[in-house]
């Protein structure tokens, strides 16, 4: 129950509606009167002006026929509301947060929610988005509502509460500058724990641009919404719903459709061959409303009772660091979560600020007297908490960093932008099938790349011969049949079958995100009992089916997915995007070779046949991205040399108020003209040529040396008592525990003496090194350094990281133990 506190409240929202229409006058995007809907949509949408205090109900029905819900319906509001020609900050910006058709539906994975707003992220003051889970979206739905939309600016920080039809808006100037996680506990107090709370951090506060949204069930949101929120001056928002029940058309069909899902038996799964998920005496299921609770979703409790959410990058972002620097698992991981929740902080971009700075501070770029860092010390608590509240206070280095990495990367000049990476684990370069995803997304676009990205890393864990790994080869062919459009698209060896895989994964996902259902069960995409393992596209539209009784099928909740795709297009092109120009990959993909991959240092997938090759070192080719990209423009019915809608196409999918203003803006195409016949055979015929001339047999290639073959730097008596040296340190009273139990073979490649050498982990006792005649077909761990390396790295002058980070060194090994041979460096 929301109580009311008298001295508490500012004023209650009682003034009439806002006219549904945004500052350049332009009419709601539907144009329609709202049709009749199913029971289990709350029927309204609320709208609250932050800057007056009025709100107003708008009909849900406007929307539900051509958006469903959820991302959808907030894609439709905002083309309608938000002019192309504002900032995110400026008060006619909106924050729309929208609910689908299943949230407070039980036992299906359907109530996850999404924020929606122009972006202050870096270089982009676009369209943008962020996905949540947790209870706050549900608790919506149970008030009343599908959706809301937020605009204006308060004057002063302000809270907003919602119960039922009672909304009011309360002063929150003693909450502002709190942490996410004692703003919740202090409204809860104040206000009933009952309630489902959505708020900011001091990071928002500050408008950081990548700062995050925090809510009940520590669910967090990036893409820039906390500034967005922020710079309206509210605080947080807290929902109370007094019905507790959502109606459904078919309850039984529910049901059925439920046992289902849980006799499939997907749950957490080895990827990579690794079991990402947290385990032990700390950890405890921490589902979102209406799971099963089958994913990686847990709740941590350290020593000193904190607790929250501990998992997928945020879990590892810091991990390896943490190893490295302590020599041992602890709590300090999750500190380092813990607090960049609390702030409001997105993990992914600190990742991307720590591993930038590690870059330029082994190259002398950043010092730590420059940036008031303890860069000697990274994977201590003491650093993290330092660097973070560095940015928070945004002063002397901290202000460079708020920018974000690639941003403070430009600013500080060649040589450091020369350092700046995207550490992204489904980068292109390895996921094929992610190439012509990233560049139609204002941002990362995550749902999408985990369906191609998690398939993989599932056949990657077969083909290390993981035990109950269930996605082979032949399987990994079947799933690209059935929801990718063809066996080309799972040849992770080529561009082949490429454009029509991202059509049919961007289509899907947004129709997923608009019925707005969990990310880990949807889609159904492999299935570990079955016969043949492979998944059913249909699940969905059955779902929905049941939920409204309104006949779904595939081919519907697909079209509908394309309808959405199409509209967020027009809505980048009237902010600024151009096709040409920015229809592409980051620079890097395209320029620097792939160097590994955070969990699989082989980088392994299959070819067209289902072979195991790697994808190490290699670049995407701008001549076949470009071609690539002009088969995606032609599949999706635009004019391939302009890469614009059309009016026959937008009219075609029911958009032809949105034909109107993009030809008014000279954003649309007379007609979708295609890259001539001609042309496009040369295209294939140099591509072909291209490849003939670069293909390496990369299941057996020799290892690039880090320094060339040549004079040896040392006497190969000294050599082996290095390699001894080495040795000993495993059984050093430090960090022998950290190897208790390993049975593993250790390669070590010395290239200026072009020797491979073994040491064996038998039981966690490392044996004598040993001279090897050739490679091993597969080392557990394997080194590759020249001798100088290897003794500056055995006195203690340069660490096994730094010695990684200026390429003196390579190491393949998986996640794990390259956690655990961290602890070496702190000898």
């Amino acid at each position: 129950m929301i109580h009311t506190l008298p001295d508490y409240v500012k004023y209650r929202i009682v003034i009439p509606a806002i006219p549904t229409r945004h500052a350049a006058g332009q009419e709601n995007m539907s144009g329609r009167i709202g049709l009749p809907i199913s029971k289990n949509y709350a029927g309204a949408v609320l709208r609250i002006d932050l800057s007056s205090g009025a709100n107003e109900r708008i009909d849900t029905g406007q929307y539900v026929e051509r958006f469903v819900g959820g991302r959808g319906l907030a894609t439709a509001i905002y083309w309608s509301e938000v002019p192309p020609e504002i900032d995110a900050f400026d008060e006619h910006n909106r924050m729309i947060i929208a609910l689908g058709p299943l949230a407070g539906v039980p036992a299906i994975g359907g109530s996850r929610w999404g924020v929606y707003a122009k972006s202050p992220l870096p270089g982009s003051q676009r369209f943008c988005y962020g996905s949540l889970g947790g209870s706050f979206g549900a608790e919506l739905k149970f008030a009343g509502y599908d959706g809301l939309i937020l605009q204006g600016r308060a004057e002063r920080p302000v809270i907003l509460t919602i119960r039922d039809r009672d909304i009011r808006i309360h002063d929150a100037q003693d909450l502002w500058g709190r942490s996410t996680t004692d703003t919740i506990a202090l409204l809860k107090q104040r206000l009933g724990g009952r309630a489902k709370i959505l708020t900011i951090g001091p990071a928002g506060e500050k408008l950081l641009p990548f700062s995050t949204l925090f809510a009940d069930g520590d669910a967090s949101c990036s893409g820039g919404m906390g500034a967005v929120m922020g710079g309206k001056n509210l605080k947080a928002i807290v929902v109370r719903g007094e019905n507790r029940h959502v109606d459904t058309a078919r309850p039984e069909t529910l049901r059925e459709i439920s046992r289902e899902l849980r006799s499939n038996e997907r749950g957490n799964v080895k990827v990579w061959g690794i079991d990402f998920m947290a385990h032990g005496p700390k950890t405890r299921k921490l589902p979102c409303y209406g799971c099963l609770a089958n994913c990686l979703r847990v709740k941590y409790t350290a020593a000193d009772s904190r607790s929250g959410k501990f998992m997928c990058q945020s879990r590892f972002f810091y991990l390896p660091h943490a190893w490295g620097y302590y020599g041992e698992d602890n709590d300090v991981p999750f500190f380092a979560n813990r607090t960049c929740d609390e702030l409001g902080i997105d993990t992914w971009e600190v990742q991307a600020i720590i591993e930038w700075l590690l870059r330029c501070h082994a190259e002398g770029l950043i010092t730590e007297a420059e940036s008031g860092l303890p860069l000697a010390k990274v994977g201590s608590l003491e650093f993290i908490e330092t660097l973070l509240n560095k940015i928070v206070a945004a002063e002397d280095f901290g202000a460079l960093l708020t920018r974000g990495a690639e941003s403070a990367a430009r600013e500080r000049g060649p040589a450091a932008w020369a350092l700046f990476r995207h550490n992204d684990p489904y980068d292109p370069r390895y996921c094929t099938v992610n190439t012509l995803l990233y560049p139609f997304e204002p941002r990362e676009p995550i749902q999408q790349l985990h369906e191609a990205g998690l398939v993989l890393a599932q056949w990657s864990s077969w083909a290390k011969g993981v035990e109950g790994a269930h996605v082979s080869s032949e399987v990994l062919r079947g799933i690209a049949r059935r929801f990718w459009g063809g066996e080309k698209a799972a040849d992770f060896a080529t561009l082949q079958g490429k454009a029509l895989a991202a059509k049919m994964i961007q289509e899907r996902q947004y129709a997923k995100e608009s019925l707005a259902t969990c990310d880990w069960m949807y889609p159904v995409i492999d299935l570990p009992n079955s016969d043949d393992h492979i998944g059913d596209p249909g699940i969905e539209s059955r779902i929905l089916t049941a939920v409204t009784g309104i006949e779904y099928t595939v081919e519907h909740l697909n079209r509908i997915g394309e309808r959405i795709f199409n509209l967020q297009r027009a809505i980048l092109l009237r902010e600024g995007q151009r096709a040409g120009r920015d229809d592409l990959l980051p620079e890097e993909f395209h320029n620097q070779p792939l160097e590994g991959h955070v969990a699989d240092p082989e980088c392994i997938v299959p070819d067209c046949k289902g072979a195991i090759t790697s994808r190490l070192g290699s670049r995407i080719d701008m001549g076949e991205y470009i071609r690539l990209r002009e088969e995606y423009y032609e599949l999706r019915g635009w004019d391939v040399p302009s890469g614009l809608q059309t009016r026959a196409g937008l009219q075609e999918l029911d958009l032809p108020e949105v034909a109107e203003e993009l030809e008014a803006g000279g954003l649309l195409a007379p007609q979708a003209r295609r890259v001539p016949a001609y042309l496009r055979l040369a295209r294939r015929v140099r591509v072909r040529l291209r490849a003939k001339g670069r293909r390496p047999d990369r299941r057996r290639r020799k290892p690039q040396s880090v320094t060339p073959a040549g004079t040896p730097l040392m006497s190969r008596q000294e050599l082996l008592r290095l390699l001894d040296d080495q040795r000993l340190k495993y059984g050093h009273p430090r960090v022998v525990h950290n190897f208790h139990g390993w049975n593993k073979l250790m390669q070590y490649y010395i290239s200026d003496f072009d020797e491979y050498f073994l040491i064996r982990m038998v039981e966690g006792i490392a044996q004598e090194p040993k001279p090897l005649s050739g490679a091993l077909e597969r080392p557990d761990i394997s080194y590759q350094m020249d001798s100088d390396t290897l003794r500056s790295m055995t006195r203690g002058e340069i660490s096994g990281q730094e010695a990684f980070r200026r390429r003196r060194l390579r190491l393949k090994a998986s996640f794990q133990d390259m956690m655990k041979l961290q602890s070496l460096d702190r000898l």
